[in-house]
């Protein structure tokens, strides 16, 4: 038996935990959005309404609760997205960390939040490693340091295996890098070298936690795509943990369609060829 359509004091109920417990914000007309996304694991826990996959959820919150999280956060993502922001990153903000190496910084540390199946943090990898190439510096990719971070521990999982299959890799990936950095395995199955892997430490954090006692500083963090599912008060503290984590000139990016106006005066943006980052005032 397939559970029944979602009535408003259940979406509500289900909306109102999400938001507490990621910091996810749902629209009143998103019912449809929980309908689709949870349908599948109310069949599974074999509960006849969302009134009562609700109420799994509070009697059993530790199971249920990132079973809930998991599938309600977006996880879409592919390989170099936004060309004005890796543009930024390769002509001005890694140039510059390269710089601060040479002067005897000993590591760059960067933050990928949000990072879902591993997409961005391993193509900032590949991209490091080009530089350093190019550089006539190859080992100078050992001072680099890339922390991973998800709210969900599937996509994690995912991302740790480095595996993707023909449709994801080619989101994104040209060619020549494909084949200068992954080795298919099957036909329908590419996995990245494991010498890029090494350079991403994945975890599970979620970002309505005090993360600023986890992990930082940070030369670089890369938030993108994430603050414009959160509610607006949420928002403001995050992002005010955000500059905590951030190192002396640090530097931020959010997604190209993500806006700070009337959320943090502590940070300043800049702009370079059409891309945006963001350091502090």
């Amino acid at each position: 038996m397939s559970i029944k359509p979602i009535t408003q004091p259940a979406f509500f109920e289900i909306r109102k935990l999400l938001n507490l417990n990621s910091g996810i914000a749902l629209n009143d007309d998103h019912a449809y959005l929980v309908e689709t996304r949870l349908s599948d694991l109310g069949n599974e826990m074999g509960v006849a309404t969302f009134g009562e996959l609700f109420d799994r959820v509070r009697t059993n919150p530790k199971e249920m609760l990132p079973k809930i999280i998991h599938r309600l956060s977006t996880h879409e993502t592919f390989w170099f997205r936004d060309k004005s922001f890796w543009n930024t990153l390769e002509k001005l903000i890694l140039p510059k960390m390269f710089e601060r190496l040479r002067l005897g910084t000993h590591r760059i540390r960067v933050w990928s939040a949000g990072c879902s199946t591993g997409q961005e943090p391993y193509s900032l990898a590949i991209l490091i490693d080009e530089l350093c190439q190019q550089r006539g510096t190859p080992t100078d990719i050992n001072r680099f340091s890339i922390l991973a971070t998800d709210i969900s521990e599937v996509v994690i999982s995912t991302a740790k295996t480095a595996q993707y299959n023909t449709f994801d890799i080619e989101r994104g990936l040209s060619k020549c890098r494909q084949n200068n950095y992954f080795i298919q395995q099957e036909k329908n199955n590419w996995k990245l070298r494991e010498d890029i892997c090494r350079r991403v430490e994945f975890r599970q954090i979620n970002l309505i936690e005090d993360f600023t006692k986890k992990v930082g500083p940070f030369d670089i963090v890369l938030c993108r795509n994430v603050i414009i599912y959160f509610s607006p008060d949420f928002k403001k503290k995050f992002i005010s943990k955000l500059v905590q984590v951030l190192a002396n000139e640090g530097i931020l990016f959010f997604g190209a369609s993500e806006s700070l106006r009337g959320y943090s005066e502590q940070l300043r943006i800049s702009e370079f060829e059409g891309g945006f980052y963001y350091q502090r005032s």
